[in-house]
C-alpha cells in the first residue's frame, strides 16, 4: 500500500478508502490449496475502474500520457532490477521500493497549490463547498504560493483563487500579518499592473468581513496607495480628453469600489445621521490633503467612476459638513459637480441603460449641489451657503441662479445639461459650451499647478453670457422673466409673482428715461398678466385689504392705487399732450402718432379695465377705485379716444389719403395703411372694454349719464364691419341699460332692433354661410351669447318697458322670448330646426325675421358724424338717435307681423295644439292644467278672439290626447266642462240632414265641407265624453245634467240613418250612403259618434244601475240589440252593443238583464253575452254567432228566427217592459227540449257519430230525465193508444235512450234505480207498437231493445215478465226481428231472444207455450222458444 501512494497521485491512491456497497459480501480468495477467505475492506473495483478512466478535474489528472508515463516507470524499474539479478544473483539482490516514485512528466505545468491544481479552482465550475474544513489550510497554501512565487501569471492565479474561496469563506479573518504584507505589496511601485488588480479584487473581498476592513484602515500605506492608484489616471490635459472606457480604467473603477465600500460600511450604522466621532474611513478621508485628492478625483470621465466617486463624497460631505472642507476644496467641489453635470450630455443615451446611468449621475450631482446650497442646517455660523452662492453667480446666468434657488438643485442639473428657451430661463447650446469650455480650462490648468507644486487656489472668473441682456431682463433677487419672451406668453409668469412683478413694471414705467416701444412692450404684458389671472389678483387684493383694515392700515392701500393709477394717467396725458401739438401744428407737416404710442394708449386702458375689475369687492374700495379714474381723467380720455376712433371708422377719406385716429394725416408716416388700421381697431376695443367694465359700477354709469353720447357712439359700433367691435359693443350696452337715462337713449335708437340684425348676421354665418367664413365659428358663438345677453338686459332689465317686450313677441314669438333668459339655450334653438308643441322656429322664421329687420332699418335713420367735421366737435353725439318720421308706422309693421309657419297655428297654455295633435307623446310638464286651458280656451277663446271650428277640433284632439294620459277622474272634474261638452253635441235634427247624407253636394260641396268639419268636432266631443265618463263622479253629472238623455236620443236616430228600415219617424228615414268620398267620411265620422255614445251610456250604467233601468225604460236596452241582430250595422257598432249588453250581464242588473234575453235570445247567444270577458275577441265571436245559422244540441238559431227578434225588438221599442212572454220560435224549441237539450237535434248528432261524451254533460241526469218523461207519457194507454201518431216526442226520447244504453256511460247504479219504472213503461209502447196498424221499422224496435237489455239483469225487473202481455210483446218483437234481414232486425232478434232466454230461466214453470196463441205464428213461436231454451245464460 506504501508503494501504490507512491507511485499513483495522492487523488486516484485515495480510490481505495471510498466506501462501497458491494464490499459487506465481497471476499478475497488467494490461490492455492491454503485458500482462506477474509472480507473486502479497499475500494479496488473503483481504483481499476479510474486507472483505466481519463479523469480531469481540480484534485486529479489521469489520462493515457499519465498512464504511459506510470507504465514506461514500472518497466524500467523492472528492467534495472532483473539486470542486476543476472549480474549479481538473485539471492544477493534487494528491490529497495522505498525510495522507488514516478515522475509524471505531463504534469509538470499544472500549478498544484496543496491537493488541488490551480488551474481547475478557477473554473466556474469548481465548487468551493468541496473543500470544507480544509479550506483555511488551502487559503494559506494559496498565500504561501502567491508570496513565494516568482511567476506574476501564478501570483495572480493564486490571487484569484484566494478571492474565489474566500467569498464562501469568509468568516474567518485574515491575521494582521497576512494583510499587512499584501498592503506592501500593493504599495510598491514595482508591482505589475495585473498583480496589483487581481490584488484589488482580493482585497475588495477581503474587506466583505469587517475585521479585515478595520486592519487594512489602520494600515497607514493602504488609503495613500488607493489614493495614489486612482490619481495616477488623472491628467492635466483634461480639455482634450473625451471619455474614459472601462477597459482603460477597469482597476480605477475597482479601486473606486474598494473604497465606497469602506466608506459606506462604516457609516450604515447611524443612516441620515451625524456619526460622532467619524468611522475611522471617513476619518481617514476628511484630511483636507485626502479630501481634495478624492474631489480632484471627479475630474475623471468615466460614468460608472463618476457615479461612485459621487456617492463617496456625497457620505463624506453629510458626516463631516460642508464647514469641514476648506473653501478652496468648496469651490473645487462645486466646479467639478458642475463639470459633471455638462459631462453627462456625453453619455451615450440611446439604450435603457444609457439613460438610467445619465439620469443616475444628475440626481447625485443635483444631490450634492442642493446639499452645498443648503449649508449645514445644525451649524449656525455655516457660510457655506453664502460662498457657493457667489461661486455660482460666476458660473451661470441670473436666469439659472433663481432656478436653482426656486426649484432646487434637481430641477437644475436636468436645466444645465439641457437647453431651455422661455419668459423665466435663457441656457442655450452657445452658453452652454461657453461655461463648459471655461470650466475645464480653469480646472485643468489648477490641477496643472498643483501637480507643479503651487501653493494656493484662485476663483473662477465671472463667465459673461452675451445672450442675457439686462434691459430685456425684469426681475428681483428672488424671480426674474425676459421682457420679449413674456410680451407674447404672459401666462407663464408665476402667480406668486404677479404682485411684485406689476409693481417692478410700474416702478419702470414710472422711470423717465423708459423709451415708448419699452412702455408698449411693459404695459403690454402688464394689461395680458392681468387679464389672465386677475382671479387670482383679485384674492390677494382682497387679502391685503383685509390686513390693512385690520392692521389700521387703510391709507396706505388707497396711497398706493392712487400712485399706480398716477403712473398710469401720467402716461396718457403725455399722449393727450402730443395730441394737442399735433392739432396746433396743423397741415401735411404733423406727425401721426406711431404704433407704439397707440399701443401705448390702449395698453394704458387694459391695465386701468382689470385694475378696476380686481379691485376687492367691497363697496367703499370699488368706488374709490372708480373715482380715482374719474379724478385722474383716465374715463375723460377713454371718452374722447373713443369717439375719434369711431368718427375714423365711419368718415369717408379723401382718396389717396388715410386718416389716422386723431385726425392727422398718414402721409409719409413710417406706419402703413393696414397697420394703422389694426391699430385703431385694437384702440377701439380697449376703449369699449374700458367703457363697458366702467359701467358696471354706479360711479362710472353716473359719469356716462353726462354725455349721453355714449349711446350713439355704441349704436354706431354695432353698424360697423368689425365683429370683435361689435361685440365689445353689445357687452357694454348689456351694462348701460342699468342706467334709466342710457336705457331711454337706447330704446329711441331702436337697440333691440340692432342686435337682432347683429344676431341673424352671426347665425348665417354659422349655418348657412358657414363654408364662407374665415374667422372662427367659437368666437361668432361668444358674440351671439353676448348678443342674448344683451338682448335680455334691454328687453327684463331693471328698466324694462312692455312696449319693447311686445316687439319682441311680435319678432321672436313668445316661446323664444321666453328662454332668452338662458342666453346658450336660446341660441341654440335660434340657430336650429324645432318644430315641437312649445316651440316653432327654423330657417325659415330667421328668412323671414331677416326680411322685416331689413325692411324696418329703411325706415331708421341713424345720425352719423359730418363728414367734413373733424372731431372731437360731434353736435349730435350729446343728443340722442334721431328717430325718423315713419317709426310709427313701423311699429305698426311690426306689430302686425306673424310668421308663416305660425299663423295658422292655435297657441294655447303655451303648446301649439296643432303640432301637439301631430305629436301626441310628446312629454307636458302638467298635462292636468293644459287640459283645463283648453277647456277655457273653448268656451271663452284665444287672446279675445272666438275660435273657429276648425280650431275647436284641434282643441278638443288636444284634450283628447291629453285625457288619455290623465286618470279619469281629472278629465271632467267639474260640472262645468260637461255643460261646456253638451253644449258642442248636435243637435238632434242634424242626424236627418238629407243633403249631407246622400246625393250630389253640386254647389253646396262648401257647405258640405262645413258639416264634415262640424262632424269631426262631435266626434271628437262624442270620444272625450267616453273617455270622461269612466269616472263615476262624471258619469253622475252627466245624469244630472240630461246628457245621458241625449246621448240616447242620438243612439235612437243613428238607427234610421244606418238601417232606414228601423227608423220609428217614416218621414225622418234617411236614404242611403252614396259611395262619394264625403259621404263615406261623413259615415265614418257617425260610426265613431255612435261608438262613444255607447260605450259612455255603458260607462253611466256601470256606474248607476238605477239610471240604467230608467234608460231602458226609454228603449236603451232595445237600441242595443236592435244594433246587435241587425246585420246592415256597422261591425264597430254591433260589437260595441255587444260588449255593452255583456257588460250589463255582468252588473248589479245580471239577473234581470239575464231573464230578459232567455226571453228574445237563444241560449248559446245568452250564454256567450253572460260570460264574463276574458279574450279580446270573445265580443267579436258574439256577432259572429248572431249572423251564422245554428243547430246543436243545446240551441238553434236561423235567419227566420233573426227575424222575429227584430220584429219583437221593433214593436217593443216605444213600449218597453222587463216582464215579456218567451217569443215563438223559443216556444216551439221549448217543446223539444228534454232537459237541457233539444232531443230531435241531439239524436241526429248521436246518429251523426258524434261523440257522447262531448255532447252530453252528464249522462245519468239526462237519463233519469228520458226515463221520467218516457213514464210521464206511457202513464195512461190513451196517449199510446194510436202509435205512432201523437207520440212524435216520445219516439225521439226512446231514441235517446237507446243512444245512451250503447254509450255505456250511463252508470249501474242508475240502471237499478230508473230499471223499475222504466220497463214497465217501455212494454206499454212496445204493446202499443204490436198493435198498431202502421207498419214498424226495426230501427224504433233496436232503440227499445237496446235499454231493455241493460235492464233485464236489474235487481225487482223480473217480475215484470211474469205479466203475459209483457211475454207476448217479447214474442212479436222476435217475430219482427225475424220478419227483416238487415242490421237492426238482427239486432232486434237477438236481443229479444236474450230477453227470453233470461226470462224462461227464471219463470219455466209458469208459462205454457201452448196457451199463447197468435194466429199463424205457431211454428215461429216454437221455434223462438226452442232457441231461447237453448240460449246460455
Amino acid at each position: 500500500m506504501d508503494l501504490l501512494s507512491r507511485i499513483l497521485p495522492a487523488s486516484l491512491f485515495s480510490s481505495l478508502r471510498v466506501p462501497w456497497q458491494e464490499s459487506a459480501t465481497a471476499t478475497l480468495q488467494q490461490r492455492g490449496r491454503s485458500a482462506r477467505v477474509r472480507s473486502a475492506v479497499n475500494n479496488w473495483p473503483l481504483l481499476f475502474q479510474r486507472l483505466r478512466s481519463d479523469l480531469s478535474d481540480a484534485s486529479l489528472i489521469w489520462n493515457e500520457s499519465t498512464r504511459n508515463e506510470l507504465r514506461e516507470a514500472l518497466q524500467e524499474e523492472e528492467e534495472a532490477l532483473i539486470a542486476s539479478i543476472e549480474v549479481y544473483g538473485a539471492s544477493n539482490v534487494t528491490w529497495n521500493d522505498e525510495d522507488f516514485f514516478v515522475h509524471y512528466r505531463s504534469l509538470e505545468q499544472e500549478v498544484r497549490v496543496g491537493a488541488y491544481y490551480l488551474r481547475f479552482v478557477l473554473f466556474d465550475d469548481f465548487d468551493v463547498e468541496v473543500l470544507g474544513s480544509g479550506a483555511s489550510r488551502f487559503l494559506g497554501q494559496l498565500y504561501h504560493s502567491f508570496l513565494t512565487e516568482q511567476n506574476p501569471a501564478v501570483k495572480v492565479d493564486c490571487l484569484l483563487a484566494m478571492s474565489k474561496v474566500y467569498k464562501r469563506w469568509s468568516n474567518q479573518p485574515f491575521d494582521s500579518l497576512t494583510l499587512s504584507s499584501l498592503v506592501r505589496i500593493l504599495a510598491d511601485t514595482d508591482c505589475s499592473k495585473n498583480v496589483r488588480n487581481a490584488l484589488i479584487d482580493f482585497l475588495q473581498t477581503a474587506i466583505c468581513n469587517p475585521v479585515n476592513a478595520r486592519n487594512l484602515l489602520s494600515f497607514p500605506l493602504f488609503i495613500p496607495s488607493i489614493l495614489q492608484i486612482l490619481s495616477s489616471s488623472m491628467s492635466s490635459d483634461y480639455v482634450q480628453m473625451d471619455w474614459i472606457s472601462m477597459d482603460k480604467i477597469g482597476m480605477t473603477i475597482k479601486c473606486a469600489n474598494l473604497l465606497h465600500v469602506l466608506v459606506s460600511r462604516t457609516s450604515s450604522k447611524a443612516t441620515n445621521k451625524i456619526v460622532r466621532p467619524l468611522p475611522l474611513a471617513q476619518r481617514v478621508l476628511s484630511k483636507d490633503e485626502r479630501v481634495r485628492q478624492v474631489v480632484w478625483l471627479l475630474l475623471l470621465p468615466n460614468e460608472t467612476f463618476l457615479c461612485r466617486m459621487l456617492e463617496i463624497v456625497e457620505i463624506l460631505l453629510q458626516q463631516s459638513g460642508c464647514c469641514s472642507f476648506l473653501p478652496a476644496t468648496k469651490s473645487l467641489l462645486l466646479y467639478l459637480l458642475i463639470n459633471c453635470v455638462d459631462f453627462s450630455r456625453s453619455i451615450q443615451s440611446g439604450s435603457e441603460q444609457g439613460e438610467a446611468v445619465k439620469d443616475s449621475l444628475l440626481e447625485k450631482a443635483g444631490k450634492m449641489i442642493g446639499q452645498m446650497w443648503e449649508g449645514s442646517e445644525n451649524n449656525n455660523s455655516c457660510t457655506c451657503k453664502i460662498e457657493v452662492q457667489e461661486t455660482m453667480l460666476d458660473l451661470i446666468p441670473i436666469s439659472l441662479f433663481l432656478l436653482l434657488k426656486k426649484e432646487g438643485a434637481t430641477s437644475f442639473v436636468r436645466t444645465l445639461s439641457s437647453e431651455r428657451k422661455d419668459v423665466s430661463i435663457l441656457w442655450t447650446r452657445s452658453m452652454r459650451e461657453r461655461m463648459s469650455q471655461a470650466l475645464k480650462l480653469h480646472l485643468c490648468r489648477t490641477l496643472r499647478e498643483e501637480q507643479e507644486g503651487k501653493i494656493g487656489f484662485e476663483r473662477m472668473p465671472k463667465i459673461v453670457y452675451n445672450e442675457h441682456i439686462e434691459s430685456d431682463w425684469l426681475g428681483c433677487e428672488d424671480f426674474g422673466y425676459y421682457l420679449s419672451h413674456l410680451e407674447s406668453s404672459s401666462s407663464m409668469v408665476s402667480p406668486t409673482d404677479i404682485v411684485q412683478f406689476r409693481q417692478l413694471i410700474l416702478q419702470r414705467l414710472a422711470d423717465a428715461s423708459t423709451g415708448l416701444s419699452t412702455q408698449a412692450i411693459l404695459l403690454s404684458l402688464l394689461a395680458n398678466i392681468m387679464e389672465e389671472n386677475h382671479v387670482l389678483q383679485f384674492e390677494e387684493d382682497a387679502h391685503a385689504v383685509k390686513q390693512s383694515e385690520e392692521t389700521e392700515e387703510a391709507g396706505k392701500e388707497d396711497s398706493s392705487r392712487f400712485a399706480e393709477f398716477k403712473i398710469l394717467a401720467g402716461l396718457l396725458k403725455e399722449d393727450a399732450m402730443y395730441q394737442e401739438e399735433a392739432g396746433r401744428g396743423g397741415g401735411g407737416g404733423n406727425r401721426s402718432p406711431s404704433r407704439e404710442r397707440m399701443m401705448v394708449q390702449m395698453n394704458v386702458m387694459r391695465v386701468c379695465r382689470w385694475m378696476v375689475k380686481a379691485s376687492p369687492d367691497s363697496s367703499s374700495t370699488v368706488s374709490s377705485t372708480v373715482s380715482l379714474c374719474i379724478q385722474l381723467g383716465i374715463a375723460d380720455f377713454v371718452d374722447s379716444v373713443l369717439k375719434q376712433c369711431i368718427s375714423c371708422m365711419f368718415v369717408s377719406r379723401k382718396p389717396g389719403e388715410e386718416t389716422n385716429v386723431l385726425g392727422g394725416s398718414t402721409a409719409g408716416d413710417s406706419v402703413d395703411s393696414q397697420s394703422e388700421s389694426d391699430c385703431i381697431l385694437q384702440l377701439t376695443l380697449a376703449a369699449i372694454r374700458f367703457a363697458s367694465d366702467f359701467a358696471r359700477y354706479p360711479e362710472g354709469l353716473n359719469r356716462w349719464e353726462r354725455e349721453q353720447g355714449i349711446v350713439h357712439v355704441l349704436l354706431l359700433c354695432l353698424q360697423s364691419d368689425h365683429s370683435d367691435i361689435i361685440q365689445a359693443a353689445i357687452e357694454c350696452m348689456g351694462h348701460v341699460c342699468s342706467s334709466q337715462l342710457l336705457h331711454a337713449a337706447l330704446i329711441r335708437g331702436h337697440f333691440h332692433l340692432l342686435l337682432l340684425r347683429q344676431l341673424l348676421r352671426d347665425v348665417f354665418a354659422m349655418t348657412d354661410g358657414a363654408d364662407r367664413v374665415t374667422v372662427s365659428i367659437v368666437s361668432i358663438r361668444t358674440r351671439c351669447l353676448s348678443t342674448c345677453q344683451a338682448l335680455y338686459s334691454f328687453a327684463f332689465g331693471k328698466h324694462n318697458t312692455q312696449e319693447i317686450q311686445e316687439e319682441l313677441v311680435c319678432l321672436l314669438t313668445a316661446p323664444m322670448l321666453e328662454r332668452l333668459d338662458s342666453a346658450a339655450e336660446f341660441l341654440g334653438i335660434f340657430a336650429a330646426e324645432h318644430r315641437t308643441p312649445d316651440l316653432v322656429w327654423g330657417s325659415c322664421n330667421r328668412r323671414e325675421l331677416r326680411s322685416l329687420v331689413k325692411k324696418t332699418f329703411k325706415h331708421l335713420n341713424v345720425t352719423s358724424p359730418q363728414i367734413n367735421e373733424q372731431p372731437p366737435s360731434w353736435p349730435s353725439l350729446t343728443g340722442s338717435p334721431s328717430v325718423s318720421e315713419e317709426s310709427a308706422s313701423m311699429s305698426n309693421d311690426i306689430a302686425k307681423f306673424s310668421y308663416s309657419n305660425i299663423c295658422n297655428l292655435t297657441r294655447v297654455g303655451g303648446i301649439y295644439i296643432e303640432i301637439f295633435n301631430d305629436q301626441p307623446n310628446w312629454p307636458l310638464e302638467d298635462p292636468a292644467t293644459l287640459l283645463g286651458k283648453l277647456f277655457d280656451a273653448m268656451a271663452h277663446g284665444v287672446e279675445g278672439n272666438e275660435m273657429t271650428d276648425n280650431q275647436k277640433v284641434e282643441a278638443m284632439k288636444a284634450a283628447l290626447n291629453i285625457a288619455k294620459r290623465l286618470p279619469s277622474s281629472s278629465v271632467l272634474s267639474s260640472p262645468t266642462r260637461i255643460v261646456l261638452l253638451a253644449d258642442l253635441l248636435p243637435a238632434q235634427e242634424d242626424f236627418w240632414e238629407q243633403e249631407v247624407l246622400s246625393g250630389d253636394q253640386g254647389s253646396e260641396g262648401t257647405s258640405a265641407n262645413s258639416k264634415q268639419g262640424k262632424w269631426k268636432l262631435y266626434v271628437l266631443v262624442f270620444e272625450l265624453l267616453a273617455v270622461g265618463s269612466q269616472d263615476s263622479r262624471a258619469a253622475k253629472i252627466l245624469c244630472e245634467q240630461g246628457v245621458a238623455q241625449r246621448l240616447l236620443g242620438f243612439l235612437n236616430a243613428s238607427l234610421g240613418i244606418f238601417s232606414p228600415s228601423l227608423c220609428l219617424d217614416e218621414s225622418h228615414q234617411a236614404e242611403a250612403f252614396d259611395s262619394s268620398a264625403s259621404c263615406r267620411e261623413l259615415k265614418d265620422c257617425l260610426e265613431s259618434v255612435v261608438v262613444s255614445t255607447l260605450r259612455c251610456l255603458r260607462q253611466v250604467s256601470r256606474f248607476l244601475p238605477s239610471q240604467f233601468r230608467r234608460l231602458c225604460q226609454e228603449s236603451y236596452l232595445t237600441v242595443l240589440l236592435l244594433l246587435l241582430f241587425k246585420d246592415s250595422i256597422p261591425m264597430s257598432l254591433r260589437a260595441e252593443a255587444a260588449s255593452s249588453i255583456s257588460e250589463f250581464c255582468t252588473s248589479e242588473n245580471a239577473e234581470r238583464m239575464k231573464e230578459y234575453l232567455k226571453m228574445v235570445c237563444p241560449r248559446h247567444l245568452v250564454s256567450e253575452l253572460a260570460r264574463p270577458r276574458k279574450e279580446d275577441n270573445q265580443i267579436l265571436h258574439v256577432v259572429l254567432a248572431v249572423d251564422q245559422d245554428v243547430k246543436t244540441e243545446e240551441s238553434e238559431w236561423n235567419r227566420d228566427d233573426c227575424q222575429e227578434v227584430l220584429t219583437f225588438l221593433c214593436e217593443s221599442r216605444q213600449n218597453f217592459s222587463w216582464e215579456i212572454s218567451r217569443l215563438s220560435y223559443l216556444e216551439k224549441q221549448e217543446s223539444r227540449r228534454v232537459g237541457d237539450y233539444l232531443i230531435d237535434n241531439l239524436n241526429i248528432l248521436l246518429k251523426e257519430g258524434k261523440d257522447q261524451s262531448q255532447l252530453i254533460k252528464d249522462p245519468a241526469s239526462f237519463f233519469r230525465i228520458c226515463s221520467e218523461e218516457v213514464k210521464h207519457n206511457t202513464d195512461t194507454n190513451e196517449a199510446i193508444a194510436e202509435w205512432p201518431d201523437g207520440c212524435e216526442r216520445l219516439k225521439q226520447v226512446l231514441e235517446s235512450l237507446g243512444w245512451l244504453a250503447r254509450g255505456g256511460l250511463v252508470p249501474r247504479s242508475v240502471w237499478d234505480e230508473k230499471a223499475i219504472c222504466l220497463v214497465p213503461s217501455l212494454m206499454k209502447v212496445l204493446s202499443a207498437m204490436s198493435r198498431s196498424s202502421h207498419p214498424i221499422r226495426p230501427s224504433q224496435l233496436r232503440q227499445i231493445m237496446r235499454v231493455l237489455l241493460p235492464a233485464v239483469s236489474c235487481e225487482g225487473v223480473s217480475e215484470f215478465f211474469r205479466i203475459p202481455d209483457n211475454v207476448r210483446s217479447l214474442i212479436w218483437m222476435v217475430m219482427e226481428g225475424s220478419r227483416h234481414e238487415d242490421a237492426a232486425g238482427e239486432e232486434v232478434l237477438a236481443a229479444s231472444v236474450h230477453i227470453l232466454a233470461a226470462m224462461m230461466r227464471e219463470n219455466s214453470s209458469i208459462v205454457e207455450v201452448s196457451e199463447w196463441k197468435l194466429p199463424g205464428t205457431d211454428g215461429v213461436c216454437s221455434s223462438c222458444f226452442k232457441t231461447a231454451s237453448c240460449f246460455p245464460s
